[in-house]
């Protein structure tokens, strides 16, 4: 063989092996997942924090004695906290995390959730927690439920109806409503403390008269929405893309999220009794839980924000006029349509009429309502009391009526 021949096959092996070195240098590796660039294993988070929700709604139900089934859960709640105007809440990605993926593709974006450590995982949940730990979740019994003691507003933050829509959205677009399952569609939890009057008071108490609770908008550490841990900066340290906790922090008190210091005063035109509306003049005070510093945000809590429930048997009986229509507002009274909008964020139409002129609601359910009970027997409700005390009312034959206030951030 001649040496011209003997060389080809040598010239063509070294091509080859040039040719793969540049291939190499100009692709990113795939790892196993196929995400490039990315690796799961790699014992790195390789981005910061992604998650920045804000709330626009707070919704205080103050029924109790609901101990038997039987009833809607869409249509009760203790607390009910959403992004309903996607111009005022809804979550977006934290500029952070747009940094740092500045140059990937939408896909590599929205994959790089679920091989991040910090953000893989995350529910976005609504809960009460105390002051003093806030990898606690609040709870009378000690026991904690899944739509009771804590809810999800969303699906896992880095499932693909999530992370898609977030991380293809435009650098501080929020958003409020994802595809996926209806009951999951919207950015919306709710807590309930209704079985029995002394913990619907007892919770009040936490939250506002003892002040040693915040209502807490925070992130799972896990997919398990019963576990308690909330993600905290502390998890995130500079050699993972995150600042260098500050002295201090720790888990117990600074997590990423928002808290809500809740205050509880008599409904509009009552001046004793229980405490079960939201407070107008003390409104809401919002916390940034990583620093533990207020954010400034405004809400309003108006009087007008307030409708009484009533049970459809009283109306029926004469006892309360409210009426059952569609819904209707007065258009010479500014204050109309910003309450009806407002009270139908939280109360949906399929489960509730709206009467604007009395101020009240009053369900829909053929069966009944549930709000005041069904262990009340023959006791009245003293929906014309304007101090409704145990010294001017009968406990065994009646009890004080309840509400549902609403606070809207502005």
């Amino acid at each position: 063989m001649s040496l011209r021949l003997r060389l080809r096959p040598m010239l063509l092996t070294s091509l080859l092996v040039v040719l793969s070195f540049y291939q190499n240098c100009g692709q990113a590796p795939e790892n196993q997942d196929g995400n490039t660039g990315l690796s799961s294993n790699s014992g790195k988070a390789e981005l910061p924090f992604a998650y920045k929700a804000q709330i626009d709604t707070l919704s205080y139900m103050s029924c109790s004695e609901m101990s038997l089934s039987g009833y809607e859960p869409r249509a009760y709640f203790t607390f009910r906290a959403g992004a309903y105007n996607n111009t005022t809440g809804g979550i977006t990605p934290t500029q952070e995390f747009i940094s740092a993926t500045q140059y990937y593709s939408k896909d590599e974006r929205g994959n790089s959730l679920n091989t991040s450590v910090y953000n893989s995982g995350a529910i976005l949940s609504l809960s009460i927690r105390p002051i003093n730990n806030y990898q606690q979740i609040w709870a009378v019994n000690g026991q904690v439920s899944a739509g009771k003691e804590v809810d999800s507003f969303l699906p896992p933050l880095d499932s693909a109806p999530i992370a898609g829509p977030l991380t293809s959205a435009v650098p501080g677009q929020m958003l409020n409503y994802f595809p996926g399952r209806e009951s999951k569609r919207l950015m919306e939890a709710s807590l309930r403390f209704y079985e029995f009057e002394n913990v619907a008071q007892a919770t009040r108490d936490s939250l506002g008269t003892n002040s040693s609770s915040y209502l807490v908008a925070g992130y799972t550490a896990s997919t398990d929405i019963l576990n308690q841990r909330l993600r905290s900066p502390v998890d995130v340290t500079p050699e993972f893309g995150g600042p260098a906790p500050l002295p201090g922090q720790s888990r117990v008190n600074s997590i990423f999220g928002t808290g809500f210091k809740l205050n509880f005063d008599y409904a509009a035109g009552r001046h004793a009794g229980d405490r079960r509306v939201l407070s107008t003049s003390a409104g809401i005070q919002e916390i940034d839980l990583q620093t533990n510093q207020p954010t400034g945000s405004t809400w309003a809590c108006p009087s007008t924000f307030q409708f009484m429930v009533v049970r459809p048997e009283d109306v029926r009986a004469g006892r309360v006029v409210c009426n059952a229509g569609v819904d209707r507002y007065n258009v010479n009274d500014p204050n109309s349509l910003p309450s009806l909008m407002a009270i139908r964020r939280v109360l949906r139409g399929e489960d509730w009429w709206v009467d604007m002129d009395n101020h009240c609601v009053m369900p829909k359910d053929p069966n009944g309502d549930y709000c005041y009970g069904t262990t009340l027997g023959g006791r009245t409700i003293a929906y014309n009391y304007t101090s409704c005390t145990a010294s001017n009312l009968n406990p065994t034959t009646s009890v004080c009526p309840h509400f549902v206030s609403v606070c809207v951030r502005q």
